[in-house]
C-alpha cells in the first residue's frame, strides 16, 4: 500500500524520546570538547553528529503523519517516481549555476548572495529545530498565545514566543555571518539537514531506490567528471558543510550536509515503513483504529528496516572515510553512503522473506 492511503498521526512519545535526549547531549559535549580542548579527533566527531542527526530527524519525521487518508496536506505530498527525478535535477542546475557564476561574476558577489539566501533559510530552520527541542514547555506554550505587545501596535501579529525564538535563531546566524565560527556554522547545519530529514517524505521503497541512485550519478559526475563539486565545496562561503575541527592543525575536515540529507531521508522513510508494518501486523490482530493500535513509544516497535539502513550508512561512512587516506583525494561520499544504505535494506528483505515489499 501507498502512503498517501494509510497515514499515522504520531503522538509525541513515540519520536525518539529520552535517546533523542541523549544524541543531543553527547553532540553538544563533544562540540564543547572540540572548542575548548581540540583534543577530538575529526572523524569521531563527524561519526557523533551523523549519528545524532539521522536519529533524531527520522524519529522526529514520524509525528508528521496524520490519520488515515486520502491525501497529504500540500507540504506533507510523499515523492513519486513522476516528482522524486526533479531533487537530483535541481541540484545539478543549482551547482552549475554557483559554478560558472563564480566563474564569471567572481567570487565575492555570489557569496554575498548565497549569505543572504543561507541566512534567510538559516533563520527559520533554527527556529524550527528550538520548536523541536522546547516547543512542549508549558510555559513556552503559554506564550505562543500571547502576543508582543511592541509589534501588536505596529499591526505585526507576532506571538512572544515566536518573537523569542526568532531572535535567538536572528543572533546565531548573525554570529556566523561576523565570524564564520565554525560551531555557528554546524548549528545551521544541523538545522537544515534536520529540517530536510523531517519534512521530505519519499513514497515508496522503488523511489527512494531511483531518486538516490540519481544522487550517486550526480556525485560521481561532479567530483570525478569536473571537479566542481570539490572547487564549490571549499569556494562556497555557506553552512553548506559541517566542518570538524583537527587536531593536529588549525584546518578543518568536512562533510557536505548533502551527504547527510539525502541518505537521511531514505534512512527516515524505512522507520515509517517498520511502524507501517507493525500497524499492519497489529490491525491483523485485532479491529482497532491507527490510534488504538499504536505503539506506547519508541523502544516497542521492531525497527529492521531502519537499523538495516543505518547501520548500512554508518559503514558506507567508514569506507568513504578510509577511501580519502587510502587515495589522498576528495571522493564522492555518495558513492559509499547510498550503496551501503541500500545493501542493508535489501540484506534485511531477503532476511525476513520480504523482497516483494521492495516493489510496492
Amino acid at each position: 500500500s501507498t502512503w498517501d492511503k494509510n497515514l499515522i498521526r504520531m503522538a509525541t512519545n513515540i519520536t525518539g524520546g529520552r535517546y533523542n535526549v541523549i544524541c543531543y547531549i553527547v553532540s553538544l559535549w563533544i562540540l564543547l570538547v572540540s572548542k575548548f580542548l581540540n583534543v577530538v579527533p575529526p572523524f569521531l566527531h563527524m561519526f557523533i553528529d551523523v549519528i545524532a542527526i539521522i536519529y533524531v530527524g527520522s524519529f522526529q519525521s514520524l509525528r508528521f503523519f496524520t490519520e488515515v487518508s486520502k491525501k497529504l496536506e500540500p507540504n506533507q505530498k510523499p515523492l513519486t517516481l513522476q516528482n522524486g527525478w526533479k531533487y537530483p535535477f535541481f541540484a545539478t542546475v543549482f551547482l552549475v549555476g554557483v559554478y560558472y557564476a563564480m566563474q564569471y561574476m567572481g567570487k565575492m558577489y555570489v557569496n554575498s548572495f548565497l549569505i543572504v539566501y543561507f541566512s534567510y533559510i538559516g533563520t527559520y530552520a533554527i527556529k524550527n529545530w528550538i520548536d523541536e527541542l522546547f516547543g512542549s514547555v508549558l510555559y513556552l506554550q503559554a506564550m505562543k498565545s500571547m502576543e508582543a505587545p511592541l509589534l501588536s501596535r505596529l499591526r505585526i501579529k507576532m506571538s512572544r514566543y515566536d518573537l523569542i525564538v526568532y531572535a535567538i535563531s536572528t543572533t546565531i546566524v548573525m554570529i556566523y555571518i561576523l565570524s564564520r565560527d565554525w560551531i555557528a556554522n554546524n548549528i545551521c547545519g544541523f538545522a537544515f539537514c534536520l529540517y530536510a530529514i523531517q519534512n521530505v517524505y519519499i513514497g515508496k521503497f522503488k523511489t527512494g531506490f531511483i531518486m538516490l541512485s540519481l544522487f550517486v550519478l550526480y556525485d560521481v559526475v561532479f567530483v570525478f567528471g569536473s571537479g566542481i563539486m570539490t572547487y564549490l565545496a571549499t569556494g562556497v562561503d555557506g553552512p553548506i558543510k559541517l566542518l570538524f575541527p583537527r587536531v593536529t592543525d588549525h584546518l578543518y575536515s568536512l562533510l557536505g550536509l548533502g551527504d547527510i540529507m539525502i541518505p537521511g531521508v531514505f534512512i527516515a522513510f524505512c522507520l515509517r515503513c517498520d511502524l507501517f508494518l507493525y500497524v499492519k501486523k497489529e490491525k491483523s490482530k485485532k479491529d482497532a483504529t491507527l490510534l488504538e493500535l499504536l505503539p506506547p513509544n519508541s523502544y516497542t516497535f521492531p525497527k529492521p528496516y531502519f537499523v538495516g539502513s543505518f547501520v548500512g550508512y554508518i559503514l558506507g561512512l567508514v569506507a568513504a572515510t578510509g577511501s580519502i587516506f587510502v587515495f589522498n583525494f576528495s571522493q564522492p561520499a555518495l558513492l559509499y553512503l547510498i550503496p551501503g544504505t541500500f545493501i542493508g535494506v535489501l540484506v534485511t528483505a531477503l532476511k525476513r522473506k520480504e523482497m516483494n515489499f521492495m516493489c510496492v
